[in-house]
């Protein structure tokens, strides 16, 4: 659910960002676009805000965003394979550039969220199974009436519509609106056939139809999912008004495309008669209404009193909303930046890379570091925030036989979130997930990482059998420059941990170095 609601929160923040953006380029050119493509381009808004993924690309409107240093998240699994190269001149270190994710500061606030949601979504379901009662009441006890028949015959064929329609007057209704998407309905209140001229019905009827040629229920019940997860954000209610503006506008101006010019003053007449009959219902994913709130309703007779037959279409505004669509549908790629690492601290790298044998018995977590630090030849401090962790009170009990430093310091930290960071220094303890690979270029050729990243890294970028064809070319040299150069696999490890607390370790190494093949085995129980 944390996952989850994290992703909400960063499609809330890039949603916002493109509210913005589309919101200024309306203020700055909205005349030159059409309701039709407004509503479009808001509707790209709504897209953004309920995928569950975009593909990374250059050319994202999310690049511009603050950028982080971070290491790939780890796999779930423990790695099968480890390839490492050995060390040579010309150390570098990688440092991952992804986009700032969002994240929430705390389980209250993740549960706050969470009963909105719940609230929004009973509220809903709650206003669309009562409409849906409605509707079947009124269909049960309403005639058909054959002028209204007749009227939706007619524009279902001029409009292109196959599926049947159809119109239902009752007095459990109080507005004129469209239900359904499948079935469609066509709700009028009751008495409205008496009270309306022919020529009134027919703007009524034809403005319906065309919400049901655009699939504006469909679009409405996207608008209310997107209300209903990111609740919390104005920007996100503020784009649910306008494009339910903009889509009444948009049917108000296909409306008006299809009647003669002495007709759209009648269309203009028939929308005020409406609104001073009827009030608008509240929201309702599968219900759409022809009646706006008042404050919003000069805006449609406007458009209406100027309204010209003439098409608005250009490749300015294709291009608009596709560059809008390019950029704000799709996330900012992940940025690899290789650079020269300080000798000293390619040093202290280098000194983890040697192998050793080692053994300790019920040691504790001191012992084990000055083990480490005396194979080594360097110093080995821990960070403050290490002094009151779990490892502190633990017991090991290994077993190492031509085992890399590195592997064996890196099998005791990760069941306590620490990895060891080597500095100018000497190597330093620290909590959390390592923020840079350390690796080498062989020979000037394609830099390889060092440590356990390498293989999650191949698993992330390649899949199946790829993954496989690239990491036997990384073993066979293929990536450097032909030259063999040592590979380190860890082909079999074994974890698991027992009732009494403890934990289990079994790690197999190959090595190639130089066609020199050897292996190595390590044993590591721990005693939390």
């Amino acid at each position: 659910m944390i996952t989850f609601a994290g992703w909400v929160l960063d499609a809330s923040i890039k949603g916002s960002i493109l509210i913005v953006l589309v919101a200024a380029i309306f203020a700055l050119a909205g005349s030159r676009f059409d309701p039709r493509w407004r509503h479009l381009l808001w509707v790209v808004v709504l897209v953004r805000l309920l995928i569950p993924y975009a593909p990374a690309a250059s050319w994202s409107l999310y690049g511009l965003m603050p950028a982080q240093e971070r290491m790939a998240a780890p796999e779930a699994a423990p790695p099968q394979r480890i390839a490492m190269p050995a060390f040579a001149p010309g150390r570098a270190e990688v440092v991952e550039i992804a986009p700032r994710q969002a994240f929430l500061a705390g389980p209250w606030l993740l549960g706050i969220w969470l009963t909105g949601v719940l609230l929004l979504a009973a509220r809903t379901l709650v206003a669309s199974i009562r409409t849906q009662l409605v509707v079947g009441r009124a269909g049960r006890r309403a005639a058909a009436d054959p002028l209204l028949e007749g009227i939706v015959a007619g524009f279902r064929r001029e409009l292109g519509i196959g599926r049947r329609v159809r119109i239902v007057e009752s007095d459990l209704v109080r507005t004129p609106a469209l239900h359904g998407l499948i079935r469609p309905v066509i709700l009028l209140p009751a008495g409205l056939s008496a009270s309306f001229s022919a020529a009134e019905l027919r703007n009524v009827v034809l403005h319906e139809l065309w919400h049901l040629r655009r699939l504006d229920v469909a679009v409405s019940w996207l608008l209310s999912a997107a209300q209903t997860l990111h609740w919390f954000n104005p920007l996100v209610w503020f784009a649910a008004a306008r494009i339910r503006e903009e889509r009444e506008l948009a049917c108000d101006e296909l409306a008006l495309s299809l009647l003669e010019e002495e007709e759209r003053t009648g269309y203009g007449m028939t929308i005020l008669k409406l609104l001073e009959r009827f009030r608008a219902p509240a929201p309702i994913p599968a219900l759409i209404g022809i009646v706006n709130h008042k404050q919003k309703m000069k805006r449609r007779l406007t458009m209406i009193a100027s309204f010209t037959n003439r098409a608005r279409f250009s490749m300015l505004l294709l291009l608009t909303i596709s560059t809008i669509a390019f950029a704000g549908l799709t996330d900012a790629r992940e940025k690899r930046i290789v650079r020269k690492l300080d000798p000293a601290v390619a040093l202290s790298a280098e000194r983890l890379d040697q192998r050793v044998s080692l053994e300790l018995a019920n040691a504790s977590f001191s012992d084990l570091l000055g083990a480490v630090a005396t194979q080594a030849g360097l110093p080995i401090t821990q960070a403050p925030e290490t002094a009151t962790n779990q490892i502190q009170q633990a017991r090991f009990t290994l077993k190492a036989e031509n085992v890399p430093l590195h592997a064996l310091l890196g099998a005791a930290l990760r069941p306590f979130q620490l990895f060891a960071e080597p500095e100018g220094n000497g190597v330093t303890i620290k909590p959390g997930e390592p923020r840079r690979r350390i690796i080498h270029k062989v020979d000037g050729g394609e830099p390889a990482v060092i440590g356990e990243a390498e293989h999650r890294v191949i698993v992330r970028r390649h899949k199946g059998e790829e993954a496989k064809a690239v990491l036997d070319r990384l073993e066979s040299g293929e990536l450097g420059t032909g030259k063999k150069v040592r590979i380190e696999v860890l082909q079999k490890a074994k974890e698991g941990a027992s009732s009494d607390g403890k934990s289990r370790s079994e790690l197999t190494f190959k090595f190639d170095e130089h066609g020199v093949k050897s292996e190595g085995r390590m044993t590591l129980e721990i005693t939390k």
